[in-house]
Formats: structure tokens, sequence, C-alpha cells
């Protein structure tokens, strides 16, 4: 309730003053609208604002202590684990070039490997690192490095596989030290022969997709022209491919051979009429002479009631190929393998199921 209290009249009766909430206000001859205070007025906003920021910046420093007594405090970076640190690039490429001495030798020549060796032991004792000085062995190639298992920032575990002749592909660990952030390495452990990675069931099911026959036929003749044009990186690919695909071919590694089977997805599978995708298996003749069936997804684009290639893609998964049992492969046959010879299909096969792709 409002409350008014009149003061004593001054020498001008006219003037007087009320008091209303606390606060007086001067009243000349009449009384006149008394102003309300708002609630922001006097700094009391200030001092709210203050107390919630306050509050606020409270309220973060219990949940950080909070996530700091659990190990994860909110503002600090992941810490590096232990090995994280080690360089297992120079480390992988110093190992392999150490399995190509240390399984390389000659009974005849010892003397070869024994300065292989020393570019990895310098003063060794044992210069020929255990080896009785018998038999003939060469690694084929390059020694692969197979994944590093690593210790701490020093030492780490290379794996390595190599195709030795005779032997077949062998795999095993050897124990390299790294110091200098890679600078300087040495090797600190016998070579030791390990299992292969064994062969996982990765079978690929066939789907139910329907294929296009019809745009399959359409794209038939610029897929030939592109594969024929791909191989071997001639200018003819420009006519057969968009202007912003980049494909510039495989520069004369392989030369069409032909068709084998070409899928194209229904409209209903997803896509547009002018973009679509086109799945080709296919085979390629090599310079060795030997021809090798290869697998291709290849983007389609219509431009102006024409197809054309706009990019090509490998690794499409088949189940032709994905093994549906797994397991140990057996050890390899010094035997020769009797020659198995190839039919070439007349012509490519247009299917308008997925099962195109392969079947077991």
């Amino acid at each position: 309730m409002e409350s008014r209290l009149a003061a004593h009249p001054s020498a001008d009766s006219s003037i007087g003053f009320v008091v209303e909430n606390g606060t007086v206000e001067p009243v000349g001859a009449g009384l006149r609208k008394v102003r309300r205070r708002s609630r922001f007025a006097g700094g009391r906003w200030r001092r709210d604002v203050l107390l919630l920021t306050m509050m606020l910046a409270l309220l973060v420093i219990v949940v950080n202590g909070v996530y700091r007594l659990a190990g994860k405090a909110l503002y600090d970076p992941p810490r590096p684990g232990p090995g994280d640190a080690f360089p297992t690039a120079q480390a992988s490429g110093y190992a392999a070039r150490f399995a190509h001495a240390y399984l390389t030798w000659d009974q005849s020549n010892p003397q070869s490997r024994l300065e292989q060796l020393k570019l990895f032991f310098p003063r060794g004792a044992d210069t020929q690192l255990g080896w009785d000085g018998r038999g003939t062995q060469r690694v084929v190639g390059q020694p692969l490095p197979a994944g590093v298992t690593t210790r701490d920032d020093h030492r780490a575990v290379v794996h390595v596989a190599a195709l030795l002749e005779p032997g077949g592909w062998t795999c095993m660990d050897v124990a390299v030290y790294a110091a200098a952030g890679g600078g300087a390495l040495a090797i600190t452990s016998y070579a030791a022969f390990v299992s292969c990675p064994a062969v996982a069931a990765a079978g690929v099911p066939n789907d139910s997709r329907q294929g296009d026959d019809a745009a399959a036929a359409e794209m038939l003749p610029t897929i030939t022209s592109f594969l024929r044009a791909y191989g071997v990186s001639s200018t003819d690919l420009t006519q057969v491919v968009t202007p912003d695909s980049g494909i510039t071919g495989l520069r004369g590694a392989a030369v069409f051979v032909d068709i084998i089977r070409l899928f194209v997805p229904d409209l209903s599978e997803g896509g547009g009429s002018f973009e679509r995708t086109a799945e080709v298996v296919m085979r390629w003749r090599t310079p060795s002479g030997g021809a090798v069936t290869q697998m291709y997804r290849l983007s389609m684009r219509s431009v102006g009631g024409r197809w054309f290639v706009h990019s090509i893609d490998g690794g499409v998964e088949s189940p032709d190929v994905a093994p549906a049992v797994g397991g140990v492969a057996p050890a390899p046959s010094l035997s020769p393998s009797p020659s198995i010879s190839s039919s070439r299909s007349p012509g490519p096969e247009v299917s308008n199921s997925s099962s195109a792709s392969g079947t077991r």
C-alpha cells in the first residue's frame, strides 16, 4: 500500500513533500504522479550479474575439479601413450634392409653376407650372426614391413615378410632400438621366424540388386573405349572421360583384352538418370605376356545423350575372391604346378542381377 505523508507547508504553502515507498518527492501546487523506481535502478542489476558470474565460475571450478579427480580434466590435452613417439617408419625400413642381409647367404661366398651385416654390426663379435656357413639362400625382391609393436619410445618389434628362394614366403620378428627420434637405429635381437597371419573368413554375400540391361548396353561402347585407352594412357582418353575427371591412365603398364561382365544397378537402387554406377570385370595383358582378371567400379555421367567416365575405383569386393572359410595357409609346394589354360569368353556378359559380380 502506498503511504503518503504531507509535510508542513513552507513559506510557500503551495509547495510540500510526499513520502512514497521510502522516497521523498516534492509536490507543487497540486499532487503530481510519483514514478516507480525500476528494479534495475541503484546498481542492483550490476550486483545480480556479478553474483551470477561468480556462481558460474564456481560451478566450472567444481566440475573441473571433479574431472581432475577422475583423471579426465576438461582442459588437459591427451597424454601420449608409451611408444607413441617411436619412429615406426624409419625402424620398418631399417628392419627390412636388415632382413635382406640376414636371410641371404651363399656357402661359396660367405664373405658377401659378412660385409652386408657389417652395415648393422660394425664391431659385432658374431660377424655371421649365427649362420653356420652352409647352404645357399636368397631373398626375392625386398622384404616387406608388416607392422610394428612398440614397447616404449625407443624399443619396438618390427614384423617383416620376405619371399625366400628356396622356402617361399616367410615372416619374422626383429627387435629395433631407436635413438634421436630415428636418427640412429640398431638391431637388438636375433631375427625370429614366426607364423604369417592366418586367412580370415570374409565371405562377401551376393546381394539382390537388380541390373539395368538397357543402360549397360548403352555404356558398353564407352567403357570398352575407356579401358582400351586407360591401359596405355592414349590421347583417346579425353574423348570418353569428363573434363574434370583427372584420369590419366596406366601409362602402358597393361593392355586391354576384353570385358567379361558388366553390371549397372537399376535406378531403384539409387542414383539419377544422368549419373550411374557401373561395375566391370575385365582382363588386362601385362608386359609378361600373361593376362589377369580385375574388377573396377566406374562412375558414369550422361552429357548430351552420351555416357562419359567420371571416376574409376578398384578394390570392389567380390564373392569370387573373398574367402568364405579362413584358416592357416598351407605350406608352399616345391613341385611345379600344372599350367591352367583360361578360355576367353566370346563377349561380355551383361546381367540384370548383382550375381554378375560373381557367384561361388
